[in-house]
């Protein structure tokens, strides 16, 4: 074998694992099933045409045998009438048809025979293609068993990605809201013992001593 013959063998290798990947399981079965179904009508078809030989066969025995009784009519009564020559001639009509009666009947026996294993193989085929087509449909079965159970496990897993993300966001809030309100709360602890205020500006404003000499005299004139 040549590179290139091997080269293309392994492209064809490839091009055939590729095709038996991609092809559907139920379409395989249904394929299988329908190449046997032809095999039997094939044979269903040859069967009859066998049956026909041996028809056939047997009407040609069947003339043969009344070709040799009249032969043998004939010899006798040639012999009865002292001609016997004419009964020589009779009796060696009636032995060569008797040569192909018997080649006849050998050759109906060998193509009975043939028919009897045609009608067995046939059978035998019938009842694979029961058997096939019982276990076709199990594999179908089993196949939208298998395909059910995958999304199904496609679909937990999602539900877990999602559930987990949620998770995740609930978390980040509550994380938030805790943060929040601990803040809330110390801002109220802080206000409560006035150091906040001091942060925040809110202490009492500075006053002057200009305001206070003014208020002073305010008072002394009342």
């Amino acid at each position: 074998m040549g590179f290139l013959d091997s080269v293309k063998n392994i492209l064809e290798g490839k091009a055939n694992k590729i095709i038996d990947e991609n092809t559907d399981p139920n379409e395989q079965l249904d394929l299988a099933y329908m190449k046997m179904q032809g095999v039997v009508e094939k044979a269903e078809k040859n069967l009859v045409g066998v049956t026909a030989s041996i028809a056939r066969l047997r009407g040609i025995k069947k003339g043969l045998e009344v070709k040799i009784e009249r032969a043998d009519a004939e010899a006798r009564a040639m012999v009865e009438r002292g001609k016997d020559d004419l009964a020589k001639k009779f009796i060696e009509d009636k032995l060569r048809l008797q040569g192909e009666l018997n080649s006849v009947a050998a050759q109906t026996e060998g193509i009975k025979t043939d028919e009897d294993k045609l009608k067995f193989a046939i059978s035998k085929l019938k009842s694979d293609m029961t058997a096939l087509n019982t276990k076709k449909e199990t594999l179908k079965a089993q196949h939208s068993a298998a395909d059910a159970q995958v999304k199904i496990t496609e679909s937990l897993t999602g539900l877990s990605d999602d559930t987990i993300d949620i998770g995740k966001a609930i978390q980040k809030a509550e994380e938030k809201i805790d943060a929040k309100t601990a803040r809330a709360d110390a801002i109220e602890e802080l206000t409560n013992f006035g150091i906040l205020d001091d942060h925040l500006g809110n202490n009492n404003p500075v006053v002057s001593s200009f305001d206070i000499e003014a208020e002073l005299e305010k008072l002394k004139k009342k």
